[in-house]
């Protein structure tokens, strides 16, 4: 009787060590890419901890900021799963374990401030090769400055993993160092930099960025719906060898955006346009859509700076380039938003010019004034107010005025036109808030316009040392 149970308990072992080898292997719960060891979490936030395991499978989170800071879900029948943690406030570094078939620990995790860093070249020009590269990267060493840098791929659908490229030696997050710092965008590095030192808190950057690449690209499907003239392209992505490219109408926020979009942000930076001179009309409404896109995706309304191109010799450039500027400037009708100007800081034979430093800081100028309220940081350049005639001449009144004069001679740049339409070049000098123009020939002033040349800089600032932007406007508007 105990050789026949022997027997049979044998022959269950047998049986129960088949079914094992036989059955399916559990799938391990993972993360995406952009959550990782020595990443920053947006703090003070409901932020999502995400990824995949087996369908029904239970996952729990726990951070370590707090024995509060936990949480459970289960894997869908996709295997997806999604978890939402309090953050605490800036500090760390903390761990984030999460638990499931397998268990994943993030360390040196710290909570502060995170920034999606994106748009074509100008975004994209590293450090290294920016003014002044050898002293600004052997001094880019910053623990409490994350980088991670989105690795460049197209996509006809939007995919839930963004890999990242290698900063130093290894992918993924990493702390500043030059090793890191060198290869990353140098305008989103000089932002930081300014960020951390003014709050004293962990700014994490996020970049994703291509060069040569249209806002258009930057745009979801759904985004871009009030839009007919990309249909067809958004068609083709239907189709099943769809391969994109770079320049097609939604295939960077597939590939580059999308995997982004559940994390916890403070906000985004951006530097693009170039791409889409000639079509300034268009932009005018791509751009706002574009911003409107995103915030939808990331489920917030969160602050977005941007950078107006800076001047360049566009070949057979007519007014193309400063119509685009215009166009740029119709997005701060949107809340939350903020224009850097670089019209002093352009290089006429260089759609690349190299002063990224004072870009960056513009941008955190934007950034420290609007969303953290320090005011007596000033954020904004001379803007055009007003224009009257005054017999045959011109005032022009600006907006964010105080202390305006002009550098290396009188202003230059102003054009008039009269009833002919034809503009004039204007004689200028600086009243108080006002330039006060008079073009010969011109009797009657109809219309002016300033820096409509595609390379035409600015000689024109405020107090804090910001330059006037290209306008062109109708007198008594």
């Amino acid at each position: 009787m105990m050789e026949s149970r022997a027997r049979g308990a044998v022959a269950w072992g047998l049986v129960g060590i088949a079914m094992l080898v036989g059955s399916p292997s559990r799938a391990e719960v993972r993360l995406p890419n952009v959550l990782g060891s020595g990443m920053v979490i947006q703090r003070e936030a409901d932020a999502a901890i995400w990824g995949w395991a087996d369908p029904g499978e239970a996952v729990r989170v726990r951070a370590s900021w707090s024995a509060d800071a936990t949480g459970e879900a289960r894997a869908d029948d996709r295997g997806r799963w999604r978890v939402i943690l309090r953050t605490p406030q800036a500090g760390g570094p903390f761990t984030i374990t999460v638990e499931g078939s397998n268990t994943i620990t993030l360390r040196d995790v710290l909570a502060g401030d995170v920034w999606v860093c994106s748009g074509q070249s100008n975004m994209e020009w590293p450090l290294a090769a920016s003014q002044d590269a050898d002293r600004a990267v052997g001094q880019a060493t910053h623990s409490g400055i994350r980088l991670y840098d989105v690795t460049n791929v197209t996509a006809a659908t939007p995919r839930d993993d963004a890999p990242a490229q290698t900063l130093g030696s290894a992918p993924g997050w990493t702390a500043c160092s030059p090793e890191s710092a060198k290869g990353f965008s140098a305008v989103a590095y000089y932002f930081a930099r300014e960020m951390h030192e003014s709050l004293g808190v962990p700014i994490g950057l996020v970049g994703s960025n291509w060069g040569g690449t249209p806002a258009e690209a930057w745009t979801s499907a759904v985004g871009l719906a009030d839009f007919p003239e990309f249909a067809p392209a958004l068609a083709r992505l239907g189709e099943p060898d769809a391969k994109p490219g770079p320049g097609t109408p939604a295939s960077l926020y597939n590939g580059m955006i999308a995997p982004l979009t559940p994390m916890a942000i403070r906000g985004a930076i951006w530097y693009q346009g170039e791409s889409n001179v000639g079509r300034a009309e268009q932009y005018a409404r791509l751009f706002p859509a574009m911003i409107a896109d995103w915030r939808r995706a990331f489920g917030r309304e969160f602050p977005f700076y941007f950078v107006q191109i800076a001047p360049f010799a566009y070949k057979g450039d007519t007014g193309a380039a400063a119509e685009l500027r215009v166009a740029q400037a119709a997005a701060l009708a949107l809340p939350q938003t903020g224009m850097v100007v670089t019209m002093d800081v352009g290089d006429p034979l260089d759609i690349h010019p190299r002063d990224k430093q004072t870009v960056g800081e513009r941008l955190a100028r934007l950034a420290l004034h609007r969303t953290f309220g320090k005011t007596d940081v000033p954020c904004d350049g001379p803007e055009f107010a007003s224009a009257r005639a005054e017999g045959a001449g011109l005032r022009v009144v600006l907006r964010h005025a105080e202390g305006l004069e002009s550098r290396g001679g009188p202003p230059e740049g102003f054009e008039v036109a009269g009833a002919d339409g034809a503009f004039r070049k204007a004689a200028a000098r600086v009243e108080g808030d006002a330039i006060v123009l008079n073009a010969e020939g011109v009797s009657e002033p109809r219309e002016v316009r300033f820096a409509w040349g595609a390379a035409s800089g600015s000689n024109v600032f405020n107090r804090a040392g910001l330059p006037l932007a290209s306008f062109r406007a109708r007198v008594g508007e």
